[in-house]
This record gives structure tokens, sequence and C-alpha cells, in this order.
């Protein structure tokens, strides 16, 4: 499992699919659409580089079922498993946004 996550790694797999395992035979498709840096607080900037630059990834899943906030275990193909946690943004023209922020 992947633990050193950073915005980097994210950008080679922008309009992937990813995918959330709800049972043995079955997985929910979330694909991911944006992938963006966040600005940081000048003034809160640590004096050492332990944390990585904050970022922000954007998933489309489906209309149904409505995944609540909480810490999902995705996998890719490449990847393999992930755990991150998504809080739902709402329903756009092509299902629902979840976004995962990491500071």
């Amino acid at each position: 499992m992947i633990t050193n996550l950073e915005k980097s790694l994210f950008d080679n797999y922008l309009e992937d699919e990813f995918y959330i395992k709800m049972s043995e035979s079955e997985s929910i498709q979330f694909k991911l659409v944006e992938v963006e840096s966040l600005q940081t607080n000048q003034r809160r900037k640590p004096s050492n580089k332990i944390r990585s630059q904050p970022f922000s990834l954007i998933f489309v899943g489906p209309l149904t079922p409505i995944f609540n906030q909480s810490i999902y275990q995705l996998s890719h193909p490449q990847l393999g498993e992930i755990e991150i946690f998504l809080v739902p943004l709402g329903e756009s023209d092509t299902g629902i946004e979840y976004q995962a922020i990491f500071t």
C-alpha cells in the first residue's frame, strides 16, 4: 500500500479509473478528473521540508450509491490500494463528485 502520497504521483493517473470494492463480486468505479495544487498559508509555512505541497484530488463516481464522507480503500491497476478520505461535493453532469485534500 502506498503511504507517501504526493501530487506528482497522481498527475500521471488523471482521467484513470479507481475502484472501491463493495463485495467479492462488485466494485464501484471512480474516475480521477482533477489534480490541483493548493495554496499554502505563508505565515504557517514549516521551517523544514517535512510535508509535501498541499493538493486536492477530485473523483467522479456514479449517481448511486452516494458515498458518505469517510476513508475508502481505492484500488488502481498500477498504484495498487490506497486509503483516501473522500468528501462528497455534489452532483455534476457525469455523476457525484468527491474530493480528497492532502496537506
